[in-house]
């Protein structure tokens, strides 16, 4: 089990990935708790992605991020309409 709370541990902090540029260049044109409620799920699902045994996406931030910021904007484009 402690190997398993190494791994989650492992996970970036909200806080962390906010400050990411990718994001940061949203904070102008899109409201702040639709970044922080698109930072949440995804990392909420690479966390049940690693409790069942899957680590592949712990050490890729790129697609963490990638997965982001295609959240904010589908969900941009969900409050458009």
């Amino acid at each position: 089990m402690d190997n398993m709370q190494d791994i989650l541990r492992r996970i970036p902090k909200i806080d962390e990935v906010l400050q990411n540029q990718r994001l940061v260049l949203f904070y102008g044109t899109t409201p702040r708790s639709v970044i922080v409620e698109s930072v949440r799920e995804t990392i909420d699902n690479l966390r049940k992605e690693i409790l069942s045994g899957n680590t592949e996406g712990l050490d890729n931030e790129e697609a963490l991020m990638d997965e982001i910021v295609d959240s904010i904007i589908a969900k941009k484009k969900k409050t458009l309409r």
